[in-house]
């Protein structure tokens, strides 16, 4: 569709990193949600890449267009209903059943088959320094059908191709991996758990040894800020696609977890493979180990095709899936969902630290790899959604964590690490503009400003 500010005909930017500078770190990214609805497993996609199957649509005029509002008094979209600097807004479906829009399950040969679910989905951005790198996405899951969603589970589907346009095949060399935990930018001595599925070009492209505006040195990532689920079971997979020879179609894959996709071992073909590689907790190893036998700790060996594993290692158009559930949807209710998509600055420092990559023993270089960037930015988005500490309801309740207040070993101060659990959808404002005053005479301008309320 063509989105608010963005003329037909014209290529929008697809979450660029840094704005302006034409690297982009997502090609395609969708929603999907599978559940067991009476005996049936089912599954509906925002996308498939691969197949290009298309499952949600908009539920017609007026709700088929993409809504764009903002919090500025001087923006032409502003709303006192905005929740951020650039909001957009959708609602669609998954019960449209034309088959000209949407794909067989070719495993089971029948025709869609819908869940019967509502999303009302609402993205959030902000330029302040602190919020300017991610955008987060609400999701409301309505069950507007008449069936009991049992075990459902979420996830998204990401197909990044992390280049810049004017690198030909930039797009064929991404890696992605699984962040768990890692020290806090303000304090190695702190770790915490973060769940990022991140994805980054290989080497960042430098050009004649050194790196340039054009070149992919980022890194981006997807985290989940908000789920009805306290348990939440997370699960990453990735793969790579081949329709022409299934021994190129791969991805890693448990021995207790082995199961024909449908002909391949990476692409998940059909709702019910679908839904098994959702609801499977796995972590598959990163990316860049593709080559390293990990069969002793219950993999399948790498791919025998030849020269497979060392292309994965150090490369490849990769896509991946990162999945959380499970949870119950009564006809009626709805669940909240809220995700971070995150981008990282100066992941690839050095130009020539690719060259330290051994498919064998990637350790090297993966010790290369600077993920400070990732993490501070993603934890700032939970820290937005929740303010850590602040009893946003005024039901004395400051945090969800019971050992709040933490300790910060570096500073010897007492932090929060987690807020009350209400969203806030917000973060330290900057101060409010002083009060301008101009006047003119010939060759000259004078500038008269109150700046009180500014510094206090």
């Amino acid at each position: 569709c063509i989105g608010p500010g963005i003329t037909e005909g014209e290529l929008a930017p697809s979450f660029e990193f840094p704005a302006g500078t034409g690297v982009n770190y997502l090609f395609q990214g969708a929603f999907w949600i599978g559940a067991v609805a009476d005996d049936d497993t089912l599954v509906s996609v925002g996308a498939d890449g691969w197949q290009r199957v298309n499952e949600m649509y908009p539920r017609g005029v007026p709700l088929d267009n993409i809504i764009q509002l903002s919090n500025r008094k001087t923006s032409q979209f502003y709303s006192p209903e905005a929740i951020s600097e650039q909001d957009y807004v959708a609602e669609y479906t998954d019960t449209l059943i034309d088959a000209a829009l949407t794909q067989r399950d070719y495993v089971l040969n029948r025709p869609h088959k819908p869940l019967g679910i509502k999303v009302l989905q609402r993205s959030y951005s902000w330029s302040f320094s602190y919020a300017e790198d991610f955008v987060l996405m609400d999701f409301k899951v309505v069950n507007i059908g008449e069936r009991d969603l049992r075990k459902m589970y979420m996830a998204l589907y990401v197909d990044a191709d992390i280049w810049h346009t004017i690198t030909p095949d930039g797009f064929a060399d991404d890696i992605t991996g699984y962040l768990e935990n890692a020290p806090t930018p303000a304090c190695p001595d702190v770790v915490e758990n973060v769940n990022i599925a991140w994805t980054a070009d290989f080497d960042g492209d430098p050009v004649n040894n050194v790196f340039n505006q054009f070149s992919p040195t980022g890194v981006a990532g997807t985290r989940v800020v908000r789920s009805p689920n306290p348990e939440l079971q997370f699960s990453f997979n990735w793969w790579v696609s081949n329709g022409d020879d299934t021994n190129l179609d791969w991805g890693p894959r448990r021995t207790d977890n082995n199961r024909d996709y449908g002909g391949y071992l990476g692409t998940p073909e059909g709702d019910r493979n679908k839904y098994y590689i959702m609801s499977r907790p796995e972590f598959d190893y990163d990316q860049i180990y593709s080559a390293v036998d990990h069969t002793a700790q219950g993999w399948l060996p790498p791919s025998n095709a030849p020269g497979l594993a060392e292309d994965l290692a150090n490369g490849y158009d990769t896509r991946y899936l990162f999945s959380f559930g499970p949870f119950e949807l009564p006809p009626g209710d709805s669940l909240p969902i809220t995700i971070a998509y995150a981008a990282g600055d100066k992941f690839h420092k050095n130009p020539n630290d690719f060259r330290l990559f051994n498919s064998a023993d990637p350790t090297a270089y993966y010790s290369a790899l600077d993920f400070s960037d990732l993490v501070t930015n993603s934890l700032w988005a939970g820290w937005v959604y929740d303010n850590p500490g602040i009893d946003t309801d005024g039901n004395g309740t400051k945090s969800t964590d019971p050992d709040d207040p933490h300790l910060n070993p570096c500073t010897g101060k007492p932090y929060y690490k987690a807020g009350d659990g209400v969203p806030d959808f917000a973060g330290p404002p900057p101060p409010p503009a002083p009060q301008l005053r101009f006047s003119a005479s010939p060759g000259k301008v004078e500038i008269r400003w109150n700046g009180k309320v500014s510094e206090t």
